[in-house]
């Protein structure tokens, strides 16, 4: 018994050659470029980390400073715990 051929995906392409599902991609660019694949910037403004991830990552890190444990800083700023810990982690490596 052998083998059977793939069979065509429909698009020309066959299900063992590896290539990812065709995808549209939206390219409208902002305030510094009219696209992003002509964008001069080094890093997109839309991969920074939200305001909200930074004022709860501040209000958290003044938590432990007054001594709560980690797991009532997470619950009081609405994270998990992990991130609590890496926050505090990251303030030590910065101090440095």
């Amino acid at each position: 018994m052998g083998l059977a051929a793939p069979r065509n995906a429909g698009d020309g392409r066959s299900p063992l050659d590896g290539n990812p599902p065709r995808f549209f991609i939206k390219q409208d660019g902002c305030e510094f470029s009219a696209s992003c694949l002509t964008c001069p910037l080094a890093k997109c403004k839309y991969d920074e980390r939200p305001i909200r991830t930074d004022s709860r990552m501040a209000k958290a890190l003044k938590l432990l400073d007054t001594g709560v444990p980690h797991r009532d800083v997470a619950q009081a700023v609405g994270c998990h715990e992990r991130s609590v810990w890496r926050w505090n982690a990251l303030r030590r490596e910065l101090a440095e």
